[in-house]
């Protein structure tokens, strides 16, 4: 990945986004994950370092589908519950498989996201 290329070490990462402020809540939230994932920190930390964004508190997190929300969850929610995740063994960076993630993820193939071996999600 480019973020072992060994000509991008040390060179600091910059994630853009625009500013619709549905779309700042889900890159908190992709970059939350990251910096949990990537650099141990705790969902605690993560939410303090978001805490200094302009902005902040972000509007409820919203996925991906075009489809209008009937609830809101929170980017501490998302955090949260990732860390949880981690902690129960649910996900792992060294378990989890991209390949069948784009698979599943293709309508065709059930449009599903494995969560580990005990929970799918539907979209």
């Amino acid at each position: 990945s480019k973020e072992h290329h060994p000509n991008l070490r040390g060179r600091p990462l910059v994630y853009y986004t625009d500013l619709c402020p549905k779309n700042h809540a889900n890159a908190a939230v992709l970059l939350g994950s990251y910096m949990m994932l990537e650099h141990k920190m705790s969902a605690t930390d993560v939410v303090k370092a978001f805490e200094q964004v302009p902005g902040y508190p972000f509007v409820p997190f919203r996925d991906a589908t075009f489809t209008s929300g009937d609830f809101g969850i929170s980017l501490e929610d998302c955090l949260f519950g990732f860390e949880r995740a981690i902690k129960a063994g649910w996900f792992s960076t060294d378990s989890f498989d991209a390949d069948q993630f784009e698979e599943l993820e293709d309508p065709q193939n059930g449009d599903v996201s494995l969560i580990g071996d005990k929970f799918v999600a539907f979209r």
